[in-house]
């Protein structure tokens, strides 16, 4: 799934309501990424390679977009409510692994 993608059709769609989400938006993020970043081993000197780091950011996205979901009214696309649903059991997903024993690997913390 594309989280920026369904960021960009939610403030495109907008218009008026642009400025309330983006604050929102930020809040959210801000509030998430507080919290999660002390629940994995975060380091804000690494980069999107490194997993922890990943599934803070992942987090912060989620309930962004599940916020702005919420807010605008319009239903929240399955694959997101499914990694929310992560999130919300503990399970801090940041992405695939490379092939292990012929499949990817979820990376989760």
């Amino acid at each position: 799934m594309q989280h920026q993608a369904l960021y960009d059709a939610i403030m495109e769609e907008a218009r008026e309501e642009r400025a309330a989400l983006s604050e929102l938006w930020h809040r959210i993020n801000a509030v998430v990424f507080g919290a999660a970043s002390s629940r994995v081993p975060f380091d804000p000197k690494q980069d999107a390679w490194h997993g922890p780091t990943t599934a803070v950011w992942q987090a912060a996205w989620t309930a962004g977009l599940v916020g702005l979901y919420l807010r605008t009214g319009r239903p929240i696309p399955q694959e997101l409510l499914e990694q929310w649903s992560w999130f919300v059991r503990g399970h801090w997903p940041s992405g695939y692994t490379s092939r292990h024993r012929g499949h990817e690997a979820l990376l989760v913390y």
